[in-house]
């Protein structure tokens, strides 16, 4: 399924410093939606996402070895609630490339905000957020 992130930057829209959600299609960044005015910048990533997802699907079989050789229990464990989950993560992760070629942006209202500052991304910044602006 799509990854939502959050980070502080600047909005092209209302033109001030707020938190913004970072949405991912796989490790693609698929839309930026700001929370203060909702304004989203969607890019089309179809394209990327194929490219993401078949080098995910070529890294696939080693890393399954590798977390079996590691924890063989828990990884028998993982793999049977991964047949359960994975269908409709990926279904999620394909449609929002797909629907990342439409210009429609839905408005998206941000939970749990307060006035708390600088949101940082949970994790290291990827190197499509700086391309970003």
């Amino acid at each position: 399924m799509s990854n939502i992130e959050r980070a502080s930057l600047l909005c092209r829209n209302c033109g001030e410093e707020a938190p913004h959600e970072l949405t991912y299609a796989g490790n693609v960044l698929a839309c930026t939606t700001c929370c203060n005015c909702g304004f989203a910048s969607r890019r089309d990533v179809s394209r990327q996402y194929v490219k993401d997802l078949e080098r995910r699907v070529r890294a696939k079989p080693r890393r399954m070895l590798r977390r079996f050789r590691r924890h063989p229990v828990a990884y028998s464990l993982s793999v049977v609630r991964g047949l359960a989950t994975k269908p409709v993560d990926m279904w999620g992760e394909i449609n929002l490339a797909a629907h990342s070629r439409t210009r429609r942006a839905a408005r998206r209202q941000c939970e749990g905000e307060t006035s708390r500052g600088n949101i940082a991304a949970s994790r290291e910044p990827r190197g499509d957020v700086e391309r970003q602006s």
